[in-house]
């Protein structure tokens, strides 16, 4: 087995953002430059982050995973807004909001049941959908609060569908960067 399989490494199930949304906002990156961007390809609305799983827990996860979400409503991506998390004291990213709809809280309770059958983790309760936008490295100060505020007042986006769910590792390539591998997807509704 290959080092990079053996080890541990944290694991999450995440919506895909459409490629025109991610447009929409990739093209207005520009006029925010002083931030670490998410690049478009790591977009992704976050649905149950894992923590840490060893290569027999990938496997188990990724098993029958595209039969399991298989067959749920259409989500709709509805940006309601902006925020910081996990709190603006404590902010490590800055995200876009979307509205908490019934196919999105079917999902999330679909995929907590789907985690807890195949691993011992904790049930969680607090579900926010968000589409995170930029790394901070410090919380903003109240100049950039002003700043993003303002450019997110003006940020128009579609309300795309998103049909695809997926087990992601959170993987470093040899440069040290960032990078999800999927692991497995799932096509929860045809278009």
């Amino acid at each position: 087995m290959a080092k990079a399989e053996s080890e541990k490494a944290k694991l999450f199930i995440a919506l895909d953002v459409p490629e025109a949304m991610k447009k929409e906002i990739v093209a207005r990156e520009k006029e925010l430059p002083f931030w670490r961007w998410i690049p478009g390809k790591l977009m992704h609305v976050p649905v149950r982050f894992l923590g840490e799983g060893d290569s027999s827990m990938q496997e188990a996860l990724a098993s029958d995973f595209a039969d399991t979400f298989t067959g749920f409503r259409m989500i709709r991506l509805i940006p309601t807004g902006y925020g910081f998390g996990p709190t603006l004291k404590r902010a490590n990213e800055f995200h876009i909001t979307l509205q908490k709809t019934h196919a999105f809280e079917e999902l999330k309770e679909a995929v907590d049941s789907y985690v807890l059958e195949k691993v011992s983790l904790r049930k969680e309760n607090h579900f926010q959908p968000v589409i995170p936008l930029m790394d901070l490295l410090k919380p903003p100060v109240i100049l950039d609060q002003e700043r993003i505020g303002k450019w997110a007042g003006k940020l128009v986006l579609s309300e795309p569908y998103s049909f695809e769910l997926g087990l992601f590792r959170i993987d470093f390539n040899k440069r040290g960067i960032l990078q999800h591998t999927l692991l497995a997807s799932a096509e929860i509704c045809r278009p």
